[in-house]
């Protein structure tokens, strides 16, 4: 979706993911690690991991191959993982010639536990908490300090 909105970004345009902190790569085998913090990692990377991974589902190897067990945290990696490299091309110049928005900020958060139907509504937070983060991000941070972080709190925190 991130790739197929960027080139109908205006000018100061934001694109704020929202991930979790489920997504932390810390779990992962130092060989799958090294893939995600990568700084040569680009989508088809991110891509490559995330097919590396069902494949591994599907064959019953994911956890030897060292992936955790929890296929939203894997996902949720993959959302964390794309939104750095989306970030990172972005201020090279590399994303596609049809993306001529100006001063885009990209970055991802966690909301952390809420209390909705997707957990039972065991959640520790209301929806209304953990959209504080998002909010702050699409509209009121600046963008140069946002540029392809993950945060929580409104704070950055780390993909490990």
């Amino acid at each position: 979706m991130c790739q197929a909105f960027l080139p109908l970004l205006r000018d100061n345009g934001r694109i704020v993911n929202v991930s979790s902190t489920a997504g932390k790569i810390g779990r992962y085998s130092p060989e799958l690690q090294a893939h995600f913090e990568d700084p040569n990692l680009g989508v088809p990377g991110v891509t490559a991991l995330m097919e590396r991974f069902k494949t591994g589902v599907r064959e019953g190897t994911y956890d030897t191959d060292g992936w955790p067990k929890s296929t939203y945290g894997v996902s949720k990696a993959g959302v964390t993982a794309l939104t750095i490299v989306l970030a990172r091309d972005y201020e090279k110049g590399l994303l596609p010639a049809d993306v001529k928005a100006k001063g885009l900020a990209i970055c991802c958060c966690c909301p952390g536990y809420c209390d909705t139907d997707m957990t039972s509504h065991r959640g520790t937070r209301s929806a209304a908490e953990g959209a504080d983060t998002p909010v702050w991000l699409a509209l009121e941070a600046h963008p140069a300090t946002i540029q392809g972080g993950f945060f929580q709190d409104r704070k950055v925190v780390s993909f490990v």
